[in-house]
């Protein structure tokens, strides 16, 4: 699995492309306009005595505006656009503590967004004294019991490809077996939740054997992880081999 964006940025970009093509008789004509109107202004600035540097900034200034004023009014009227602009958020927020641990030795590295023809797998972190994790990164502003319990049979999904992908991609599943897993590594499954929601995780919460976490506590977890050890070379070769995987 070579390295790619998170499954929701991949998302919000097909969701951006269908509606910009849906939306395209609109908004050529109404970039037309915008363009004529900034020339317009600006020959007339530039008569006026304005100088480049200012009519530069004009530019500049306009186009972001149009740039933003689009990117609203997609948000606005695309339903799913929003849900998964909060999972990117999600997901790009674990991303950025996985990269503290890894600096300060908490973990030896992760591979984001695997993704297979049904699901995919957030992020999979291969720890120093915790075995391997499989986090499904959520960003909720609240929840409900349903929406808990949704969330820990995902995870557990997400625990059991992560062990099936290791035992694929290395022999050590097939020499030896470990707490119940194929992959040699004890494999946890934990939803990390950002947002308003993470107010609300008790610590050492768990529910079907699925740790929640907050996502400001995420580093303390994985720091406090007391079980499998995972030795330097063979988490440099499982994390190549991770990477490198594509599935069929």
């Amino acid at each position: 699995m070579r390295s790619r964006d998170p499954y929701s940025r991949r998302r919000m970009r097909d969701l951006r492309r269908a509606w910009l093509l849906r939306q395209a008789k609109i908004l050529v004509p109404f970039a037309v306009f915008v363009v004529l109107l900034v020339a317009l202004l600006t020959w007339w600035l530039s008569r006026s005595g304005v100088d480049r540097y200012a009519l530069g900034v004009l530019h500049a200034g306009v186009a972001v505006s149009v740039v933003l004023a689009i990117d609203r009014l997609f948000l606005a009227h695309e339903a799913e656009a929003i849900y998964q602009l909060r999972g990117a958020w999600g997901e790009d927020n674990t991303r950025d503590v996985l990269s503290g641990c890894r600096w300060r030795r908490i973990i030896w590295g992760w591979v984001d967004s695997v993704t297979f023809p049904v699901g995919d797998i957030d992020h999979v972190v291969v720890t120093r004294r915790g075995g391997v994790v499989a986090i499904d990164s959520k960003w909720r502003n609240s929840v409900t019991s349903a929406d808990v319990a949704d969330m820990a049979r995902s995870a557990r999904r997400s625990a059991t490809r992560t062990d099936g992908l290791i035992r694929s991609v290395t022999d050590k599943g097939r020499r030896t077996r470990h707490r119940g897993t194929g992959s040699g590594w004890q494999v946890r499954g934990v939803v990390v939740l950002w947002g308003a929601s993470q107010e609300e995780v008790p610590k050492g919460y768990e529910q079907d054997g699925v740790a929640f976490v907050a996502g400001r506590g995420l580093r303390t977890w994985l720091a406090g992880l007391d079980g499998d050890e995972v030795g330097r070379p063979q988490a440099r070769d499982l994390v190549r081999r991770l990477r490198r995987f594509e599935p069929t």
